[in-house]
């Protein structure tokens, strides 16, 4: 922007000058889109190059990249990340904390590096005929009783560190790392991180990358935490013009439905979309998304007829509303010989499989895996998110 810095009067302005502040703020908009770290002070710092302005008794610095600061004072300084963190940059930060001149504190923000200024945006090229928001809800599973144990004996030093760097990994994986994963080409510009802090998210984004987005926070949570943490999450999906307060009031409520998801006996660890909590696990969201794939596969080269969907979710519904009658086996069996491209044999193959996998369940009594549901419905499950995302 052509702008002339200074403090003419109102009368000389020529539509190019523009009030010192105003020059600071412009440059502050400018510079905070590329930055990565703010330096605050109450005093000035010597030796930061970059952007420095000065606000409500505070030196701020606007830090682009990291800059080696050798031996300058930073004691009486906050150190606040933007525009994401990743864990492999993390010892690089680390060094304006550490010894006895480093920052004495450090906070993530998250969220702020997105570039759609409307949710609609978010949804999608505008031939799609199947356009619609993800609202997502997620929060760590039993954190309260984790920390409820690490509550420190005012006498154990131990334990007060312990609690402290719990908080401050929860802070960094959640307001650091996850929206540095955020900024990864998949998702940069179909989602947007509304809060993300403490154990918990809540993102809106075009519903099939939110989809993904939560999947990918289950297993980055997984390594981040050794395997010891668990998470849960609900997703509400609405029209763009839908009201996002409502929205996100039905995420929580999904979301408290997959926290009360019963896997094997034990609940949590479960992520819930179109009204079905599935456990983070091979036997049921991880078995539902490979089939959701594979369908997929098959809609988008044509090899398999759209109607087939349908009437998968015809045979389910009469399977559970009729469960001691063997009719929709039958009717499985007739319409996955007849609903599809017999001169497709890898089609042929996959769908004889899994018709043989949904007869076979319905006969193995105990022997069942983990999974209260039935096959079937996990099948047309799938089958119906491969169609709506195939329509995406």
């Amino acid at each position: 922007m052509d702008f002339k810095e200074g403090d003419p009067s109102f009368l000389e302005n020529d539509n190019k000058w523009v009030h010192t502040i105003t020059a600071d703020q412009i440059k502050l908009g400018t510079l905070l889109n590329n930055a990565h770290y703010i330096i605050q002070s109450k005093t000035e710092i010597k030796g930061l190059i970059d952007f420095h302005c000065y606000a409500f008794k505070y030196h701020f610095y606007i830090i682009e990249n990291f800059i080696p600061l050798n031996n300058t004072d930073l004691s009486n300084t906050k150190l606040t990340t933007l525009n994401g963190l990743s864990l492999e940059n993390l010892p690089k930060v680390q060094e304006y904390l550490t010894g006895s001149n480093g920052c004495w504190t450090i906070e993530f923000l998250a969220g702020n590096s997105n570039q759609n200024d409307d949710f609609g945006e978010l949804v999608g090229a505008e031939d799609n005929s199947f356009k619609r928001l993800g609202f997502l809800r997620m929060d760590v599973d039993n954190l309260g009783s984790l920390f409820k144990n690490a509550l420190p004996d005012v006498k154990n030093l131990t334990t007060w560190v312990d609690y402290t760097q719990l908080s401050y990994s929860l802070d960094l994986f959640f307001k650091g790392h996850l929206n540095h994963v955020s900024q990864n080409e998949i998702f940069k510009k179909r989602l947007h991180i509304i809060y993300a802090g403490g154990d918990d998210v809540c993102i809106v984004g075009k519903w099939d990358k939110t989809i993904l987005f939560a999947k990918t926070i289950h297993e980055e949570l997984q390594k981040y935490s050794n395997h010891t943490l668990t998470i849960s999450g609900g997703m509400a999906i609405a029209e763009a013009k839908f009201p996002t307060q409502k929205a996100i009031e039905l995420a929580a409520d999904l979301e408290h439905q997959a926290k009360s998801h019963d896997f094997n006996g034990i609940a949590k660890n479960s992520f819930n979309f179109f009204d079905m909590p599935l456990h983070w696990s091979n036997q049921e969201f991880d078995a539902v998304w490979q089939i959701k794939e594979d369908i997929l596969k098959y809609l988008k080269t044509n090899a398999l007829v759209k109607n087939f969907i349908q009437k998968m979710n015809t045979i389910n519904n009469l399977r559970i509303n009729h469960p001691n009658q063997v009719k929709w086996m039958w009717m499985l069996t007739y319409d996955i010989a007849r609903n599809h491209n017999s001169k497709n044999i890898e089609l042929d193959t996959y769908l004889e499989i899994q018709k043989n996998k949904m007869i076979n369940f319905a006969y193995q009594n105990n022997n069942r895996p983990d999974t209260g549901y039935h096959y079937c419905e996990l099948f047309s499950f799938a089958c119906t998110w491969a169609y709506y995302e195939h329509k995406s």
